[in-house]
């Protein structure tokens, strides 16, 4: 499965697997799209784009993080943190924890 993306007057078809995270920006609509190589944005809704993938699943309201990416998950800060380096850790909501957590585990 793959995400179509536009950058710079091209389009690029970006395999799911290589998603870290997809996150809203202060723009509406415009989402952005980070992989371990480079960040794009698209014009799409998160709700939209999770359905796509069983591994796409929301972490809080304006983040899907892919479950694949996840290297660990601090329950005490609520962040999960990826394997690829120089990528930021992202808060979980206490409500999408469990969830995450859950769906993490079960890989």
């Amino acid at each position: 499965m793959n995400i179509l993306l536009k950058d710079k007057g091209s389009w690029i078809k970006v395999p799911i697997e290589q998603v870290i995270y997809i996150s809203t920006t202060r723009q509406p609509h415009l989402l952005q799209v980070t992989t371990d190589t480079d960040d794009y944005f698209i014009y799409d809704s998160l709700h939209h784009i999770e359905k796509r993938s069983n591994k796409l699943m929301f972490c809080n309201k304006s983040v899907i993080v892919n479950i694949d990416q996840i290297e660990r998950i601090e329950q005490k800060l609520s962040q999960i943190h990826f394997h690829s380096p120089g990528i930021p850790a992202v808060v979980c909501s206490r409500s999408r924890y469990k969830e995450i957590l859950q769906a993490w585990k079960a890989l």
